[in-house]
Formats: structure tokens, C-alpha cells, sequence
């Protein structure tokens, strides 16, 4: 039984994955490390107001978990930039590629003489 074929769309891109491999996997590493780092970040919340609201905790006990929750943030906006700024030159490079694939393509073509300026 023979498969059918695939999309070209899928094949052109597929084609074109393996200079940006690397930094779409760090993208992808970086968003799930900002997402166990929000699930964290709830838990923290979920602290703080229980131990206020239910536990009648002063708020000067709560010191520790709220600069936890700051810290938490911010690094999770650090981690957020870095990845968005790995998907960004991986775009980047894949897009520099297929214009410099598709200029060398009309290069060709005009010295074979199939097109003409």
C-alpha cells in the first residue's frame, strides 16, 4: 500500500528545519521551563492567601512568599523573552533562507534564459 503524498507546503518547510533545529527546541524548552515556573507561581499564590484570609496570618510572615512570588515573576519574564527571542531568530533565519533559496532560483533561471528581466 503506497502513501499518499504529502503536503508540499509540509515537504518545502520540513526541508528547511534543520538550521533553526536547534533553536526551536531551546523555544519550546524555554516556554515548558516558564510553565512549570507558573504552576509554581499559582502554588505560591495559593499560600499566600490561604495563610491571610484563612489562617489570619500577619502579614509580616507573608514577607518571604510574596518576594518569592516578585522573584518568580521576573524570572519567568526572563525566561519568556529568551524564548520568544529563540522562535524569533528561528523565523528569522528560515525566512532569510527561502529568499536567498528563491533569488538563486531566478538567478538560474535568467541565465538559462527561461525568464527574462
Amino acid at each position: 500500500m503506497s502513501t499518499p503524498n504529502p503536503d508540499p507546503v509540509q515537504k518545502f518547510l520540513r526541508d528547511r528545519k534543520e538550521p533553526v533545529r536547534l533553536l526551536i527546541g531551546v523555544s519550546v524548552l524555554l516556554s515548558c521551563i516558564n510553565a512549570g515556573l507558573m504552576i509554581g507561581g499559582a502554588w505560591i499564590l495559593a499560600q499566600i492567601i490561604s495563610a491571610a484570609l484563612f489562617k489570619h496570618t500577619d502579614i509580616t510572615a507573608l514577607y518571604p512568599f510574596l518576594a518569592a512570588l516578585i522573584a518568580l515573576y521576573a524570572l519567568r519574564a526572563i525566561i519568556s523573552y529568551a524564548a520568544d527571542r529563540a522562535a524569533f531568530k528561528a523565523a528569522a533565519t528560515v525566512k532569510k533562507n527561502i529568499r536567498r533559496d528563491m533569488a538563486n532560483q531566478l538567478i538560474a533561471l535568467h541565465q538559462q534564459g527561461r525568464i527574462n528581466t
